[in-house]
């Protein structure tokens, strides 16, 4: 079971789900690492930090996780300020190229490289990266990997729409199955979530989406507070329904 005070780093959390993960991270006690491409452009987490539990449990750290070197930056920050480790690693970074709707019959090389080097290729080199942070902390009912993933990754079902997107969700949800492998005897379980269809600025860009953010991310985080045994390698939705790939 996570604890409500361990130690958070969520990538993609300037705005959208992931500044909503670190609203309702910190009000629940919890330590957080924001990281995003351009900080000094963040005004919102920036605010969090001026005030409430954001002056002590907030920090911005810059972080593109397309670039290697900025991924290497990052680690050596965080090590440096959290001599504990950390305790959950949150994918919340990711991309939705809009050419020809990502229709992939449509759809350039290196359009769908982008898709896939944002959403399937940096979630794992990210995860390499930081690692020796999460078998750092001396917690191991606390540490979890979270992959933020989708539904139109499912290989039953096609929705219509940004299929270049939905390709590079469904590699995604591959890769939580055969990281979870790895991963097992460190101890450290990964889990794959669909945060339902949220009023963001990708979500909105196909209709009237039913979900806010404050509601989905409040159903990932109970998701995400089972027993670990319950979790890795396998896919849920942010209201607990199990989900097939």
């Amino acid at each position: 079971m996570l604890s409500s005070t361990a130690t958070y780093l969520i990538t993609g959390a300037s705005r959208g789900l992931g500044l909503e993960f670190v609203r309702q991270l910190l009000d629940g006690g919890a330590t957080v690492i924001a990281t995003c491409r351009s900080p000094s452009k963040a005004s919102q987490l920036t605010e969090l930090r001026r005030s409430g539990p954001g002056i002590k449990n907030l920090s911005i750290v810059q972080l593109d996780v397309t670039n290697d070197d900025s991924i290497a930056t990052a680690v050596k920050s965080v090590s440096a300020s959290q001599s504990r480790g950390i305790d959950v690693l949150i994918h919340n970074a990711g991309v939705n190229l809009l050419e020809d709707d990502g229709k992939l019959l449509k759809s350039s090389r290196e359009s769908l490289l982008a898709s896939l080097n944002t959403n399937t290729v940096s979630p794992v080199i990210v995860t390499q990266k930081f690692l020796p942070l999460l078998e750092k902390t001396p917690s191991p009912g606390n540490k979890l990997i979270m992959m933020m993933s989708s539904n139109l990754g499912f290989l039953s079902e096609s929705f219509g729409v940004v299929q270049s997107y939905g390709v590079s969700k469904a590699a995604l949800n591959k890769v939580v199955v055969e990281m979870a492998l790895e991963l097992q005897p460190k101890g450290i379980p990964i889990v794959s979530i669909h945060p339902g269809w949220v009023a963001t600025d990708m979500g909105s860009l196909y209709g009237k989406p039913p979900l806010q953010p404050k509601e989905s991310i409040a159903g990932i985080l109970k998701v995400i507070s089972k027993p670990s045994s319950k979790l890795s390698g396998n896919f849920f939705a942010y209201d607990g329904a199990q989900l097939p790939w």
